[in-house]
């Protein structure tokens, strides 16, 4: 993910910044189209979506609006609110989004397989794998 501030973009590949998002099949849905939705609330336990670096745990609190489309578009929002003793009130923090996603992993063949998720209904969405642009090394 690139990191951008007011429309200047962070462009130092060395720089890196994670965000874990984590969905369960409760708050996910399948629309007519093929589409995952994906709509929680924020948590505030070790499965509490946000930002943060590989070695720390993300910061509670993020909810998430996410959607994939059936092509493998994916855009989302993670918005949580905070305050501080120093702000005036409370602050709306927010990460956007926006690109295609790569959902394949390497099965024990050597070949490649979509990653699926369970979704509420008992149902399954499985992320599309853009073979061209995979490797395996």
């Amino acid at each position: 993910m690139d990191l951008s501030d007011a429309g200047c973009q962070d462009t130092d590949r060395e720089t890196r910044f994670y965000v874990d998002i984590y969905i369960s099949a409760a708050d996910s849905s399948i629309d007519a189209s093929g589409a995952l939705h994906v709509r929680s609330p924020g948590r505030d336990d070790i499965y509490a979506s946000g930002p943060g670096d590989i070695n720390d745990l993300p910061v509670p609190g993020w909810a998430v609006d996410l959607t994939v489309t059936a092509d493998g578009q994916l855009t989302a929002t993670l918005s949580v609110t905070s305050s501080s003793p120093s702000d005036a009130g409370a602050d709306m923090l927010q990460l956007n989004f926006n690109g295609p996603v790569g959902g394949c992993v390497a099965d024990p063949d050597g070949g490649v397989m979509p990653a699926t998720i369970p979704v509420s209904g008992g149902r399954t969405f499985s992320f599309p794998c853009p073979r061209s642009t995979f490797r395996c090394f």
